[in-house]
């Protein structure tokens, strides 16, 4: 029984540190998630060894696809692919639908990013198939990013009503569920859509409220863009005055926000604008500021763009000579562009060589890794085996000694619980003389040939009454030595051996 209940308490304790064990894991995996630049993330990740060791799949799993996930940030989509697929076969068929469902999420990013959009379609769609029914928070969050990730490969192969019905499908989980943090993205999501399509009040009411959540957040990063987009569909809808304003706002925020690209653009926007109503000198301006704008901060395409339009304005206005020598500069500016894309190609493809060449160096070094770390793990769990081992010894070693001490306490109690039948024996064979000694000192001494002292005599009544030394000595507030030493002399002046030897001495006298 004993055994047993040592045995429970070793379990629980077992049982005690995988949980302590779980809870430090998934306090690490939430810190990754802080840490915003990719390639720190990839070295925290690696770092964290015992999320590589952790004998909890969903935990492990868990730690390859936010691996993954950094890996693909970083453009190793190669290793983040191996990664994701790492994640993928230890969730195998085990029930963890909403890990996988976000395993499938990450695969599908990184296949899009490669440019792998049937690939990428079919891991959205697995992903959605995961969640299948579930009604929690955070499946219902993923589900609208799926749905609208589908919406957007749908957008780029230009099936742009399946874009907008994907679009739609996310938002209304967005609603339903009440995601707070959606709401934006699901709106932006559905401005694009209708836009693509041509419904350009949709588009307008779904930009508005776009913009409505990021004055409210105060997230001045988007605030640029909101009102660009706005810009953009009065534009179409020719309305020239709700145009010029937003874009206007746009240009200011862009400048706050250091967003020059934007800012620039923004130029030619209204050049083109004032350019459409007629007004061609207030279009010339703003070109001629979009062009300074460009060349300030080195925005050759821009550039491009704001020239073309100060040429164009340039040759309504009836201005021949500036219009000749604004052409000539845009062509310049084209064969440069032309000339820089070509360079850039060259160089993407070399940059493409030695990215596969650091992948292969990286996936080399992370299979290093992960041998070394099976390695541990396995020399880790023969430490565990054998502490666990020695720890069962012990305690089986303990239960043995109990066990024993136990056997000998009963057998002492048998043993003494004997010795009292023997003196109650000894007793009656004697005769019934326990306590009652009836010889004096006086009488006892003249029938010796050596006189006992009183010590002694007062020793000796305690003997016949079968009292043991330690007894005596208690009783008589001596010390067992000085007890042993008068019943030696008894001995010796009795004529005796022994204790038996004294009681029939004494009785022989009566």
């Amino acid at each position: 029984m004993a055994f047993k209940f040592c045995w429970l308490g070793i379990c629980l304790l077992t049982i005690g540190t995988a949980n302590a064990q779980n809870s430090q894991s998934i306090a690490q995996l939430e810190q990754a998630d802080k840490v915003q630049n990719s390639r720190e993330r990839i070295t925290f990740l690696l770092s964290t060894k015992d999320l590589q060791t952790d004998s909890n799949d969903s935990i492990k799993a868990a730690y390859y696809q936010k691996l993954g996930n950094a890996y693909a940030q970083a453009y190793s989509n190669d290793t983040a692919l191996n990664h994701l697929n790492q994640s993928l076969q230890l969730v195998g068929s085990k029930p963890f639908y909403l890990l996988k469902g976000e395993i499938y999420n990450s695969m599908g990013n990184t296949s899009l990013t490669l440019s792998a959009t049937d690939e990428a379609m079919k891991y959205y769609n697995a992903g959605l198939e995961e969640l299948g029914d579930l009604t929690t928070v955070e499946a219902a969050s993923l589900k609208s990013r799926l749905l609208g990730n589908i919406g957007g490969i749908y957008n780029e192969l230009e099936q742009y009503s399946k874009s907008l019905e994907y679009a739609q499908a996310s938002f209304q989980v967005i609603e339903e569920y009440k995601l707070a943090d959606r709401y934006f993205f699901g709106h932006l999501i559905l401005a694009f859509a209708h836009s693509a399509l041509g419904n350009l009040d949709q588009s307008m009411e779904h930009n508005l409220k776009v913009l409505d959540i990021i004055l409210e957040n105060g997230d001045s990063s988007y605030l640029a863009y909101a009102y660009k987009n706005i810009a953009s569909i009065y534009h179409q809808k020719q309305d020239w005055k709700q145009a010029t304003k937003f874009y206007l706002n746009a240009k200011d925020v862009a400048w706050a926000v250091q967003e020059y690209e934007v800012y620039v653009s923004c130029f030619s926007n209204l050049a083109e604008v004032a350019e459409q109503q007629g007004q061609f000198k207030t279009g010339i301006a703003y070109a001629e500021q979009g062009i300074d704008a460009a060349k300030k901060y080195g925005l050759l395409p821009k550039h491009i763009e704001a020239i073309k339009f100060y040429y164009s304005l340039l040759k309504k206005s009836n201005q021949t000579a500036l219009a000749l020598s604004a052409h000539e500069e845009y062509m310049a500016l084209k064969d440069s562009l032309f000339r820089l894309e070509t360079v850039a190609q060259i160089e993407e493809i070399e940059s493409k060589y030695e990215k596969a060449e650091q992948q292969k160096e990286i996936a080399l070094l992370v299979a290093q890794q992960e041998l070394t770390e099976s390695e541990l793990s396995r020399k880790q769990q023969v430490q565990f085996f054998l502490v666990g081992a020695s720890t069962l010894a012990i305690v089986i070693l303990v239960l043995i000694i109990y066990n024993q001490r136990q056997k000998a306490r009963l057998r002492h109690e048998i043993l003494e619980g004997q010795l009292n039948e023997y003196r109650i024996r000894l007793n009656e064979m004697l005769g019934k003389y326990e306590g009652d000694f009836s010889v004096s000192l006086e009488e006892l001494n003249d029938r010796l040939s050596t006189p006992i002292s009183e010590r002694e005599y007062d020793v000796l009544k305690m003997v016949f009454t079968q009292k043991t030394n330690q007894e005596i000595a208690d009783e008589l507030f001596l010390s067992i030595n000085t007890v042993k030493s008068h019943l030696k002399n008894l001995y010796d002046k009795l004529g005796v051996n022994n204790r038996g030897e004294v009681v029939k001495f004494i009785a022989s006298r009566r």
